[in-house]
This record gives C-alpha cells, structure tokens and sequence, in this order.
C-alpha cells in the first residue's frame, strides 16, 4: 500500500515538473480553453440567390489567442461535421469585438437550396470546441425578391421657386430580400432616358423605414428653379431592376 502511494505521488511530481519546466500550469491550461457562443437551436432562413452571414462567438483570454485557428463545418448524414473549404460561394470573416471576445461569419453568396444544412464553428487549439448546431434554411423563391415600388400613376408635385419639396418613392420587399439593394432617382430627359441625378447641396435623398417590409425614399430639392421642372423616377437595382413611374415637379 505504501509503495502504490509513493508511486502516485512519484507521478503528480514528475508531471509538476513537467509543467513548470514548459512554462505551463493547470491554471493557465484551463483558463485558455475557449469558449463558442451559439445559442442552441439556432435557426437562419434566406431565400435562394441571397447572401447570408452566420455567426460564432469566440470568448479566450487575450493571450491565448497565438496558435488558435478556427474552423466551419457542415454536419452530413452520418453525423460527421465535414471543413468547408473557401471559393466564391462561401467565405469567412472575422470581427474583433474586446481582446477576449472576436466574432467569426460564415458568409454565403447567391445561397441555393443545397446549402440548407446544420452547421458547427470549430476551434482548434490546446484543446478542441466546437459549437452547438446553427440550422441554415433556404427556402422561398427568387420571385419573391423583387421588389415593389408604390407611386400613384400621373403623380404631380407643384412648387414655388426658391422653396424646399420632398417627392417620395415607397419599396416593398420581404425583409430579408433587403440585402444587396440599391435605391437611385433618376430624370426624364427630351430622348426619354432617365439620367441618374447626383448628390449635391441642392438635391438629396431620405430614408424612412416604415416596417420591416417597407421603406420609403425622398428625393428633397432645395431652393427650387424652374430648371427642376420635369418628370423623375426611383429605381431599385437588385437581383432584378425595377423602376417606378413617372412623378411629374412642376415649379410655377
């Protein structure tokens, strides 16, 4: 019995030593363990040809972080998380938050159904960890998208010169469509083609969400002339273009 004991404390000292002599100890070991922030049962649902971003929070100690190398897999049928590999389709990005904290995104450009699935963050360091299930759903269709632009037909705005007029412009889209949208005016010129206007003191454009779905924009003209008379147009460019009809400023 007394020979088992000497042979059990025999052992923790050599393993002591061993961690002195590397510069580590129990607690510095354990304290740079880290630790993935994913709630369970996450779920993200796009549409098909959307981009997505998914999420994983990495929480270490600032100097724990040499030599860590993080990783995204995707859980196939036997239950094996399988690396996911870059290309134009699916990248990563990191994001510092504190010196504890970063964040990693799994982007995915122009989603399609296939990549509906469970996916882990993974990270590799002393000690492996890897995340609860985040469950990407595609679902939807690319017709959904496109976007619906609300101006009335023969809409006419009148104005005195040198005053402020605001003409609006109201989108409608599902909400996660909103993504990869981009909103100009435009006028009419004498060939029929509606030239996009530029910034500028004189002319601006406003922002004003109305729900998650709907938002609408403002052309503002300031200090009116006569040479703003005309007819203009909004236009959203996205997966498909779309441009509104004619809004006809008359300053008299």
């Amino acid at each position: 019995m007394t020979s088992c004991v000497s042979k059990v404390i025999s052992n923790l000292i050599v393993m002591h030593v061993l961690l002195v002599s590397s510069g580590v100890t129990e607690g510095s070991f354990l304290e740079c363990i880290p630790v993935l922030t994913v709630p369970r049962n996450t779920v993200w649902r796009a549409a098909p040809m959307s981009t997505l971003k998914i999420n994983c929070t990495v929480s270490i100690p600032s100097h724990c972080w040499e030599n860590l190398a993080l990783s995204w897999c995707k859980v196939d049928e036997g239950n094996d998380c399988k690396p996911l590999n870059h290309s134009s389709h699916i990248t990563t990005e990191w994001r510092k938050i504190t010196g504890e904290y970063k964040t990693s995104f799994l982007v995915f450009r122009n989603l399609s159904k296939a990549d509906s699935g469970l996916y882990r963050c993974k990270v590799d360091g002393r000690v492996s960890t890897i995340s609860h299930i985040i469950n990407v759903t595609v679902t939807g269709s690319f017709l959904e998208c496109i976007p619906v632009l609300t101006v009335p037909r023969y809409t006419v705005w009148r104005a005195a010169p040198m005053s402020t007029l605001k003409i609006n412009c109201t989108v409608s889209i599902p909400s996660h469509c909103w993504e990869n949208l981009a909103l100009s005016w435009c006028k009419v010129d004498e060939g029929n083609d509606c030239k996009p206007l530029n910034h500028s003191s004189h002319i601006t454009t406003e922002w004003r969400k109305i729900t998650g779905e709907y938002k609408t924009s403002f052309l503002v003209f300031r200090n009116l002339s006569k040479a703003d008379s005309g007819l203009y147009r909004c236009k959203v460019d996205g997966r498909v273009s779309t441009i509104s009809h004619n809004i006809n400023v008359i300053v008299t």
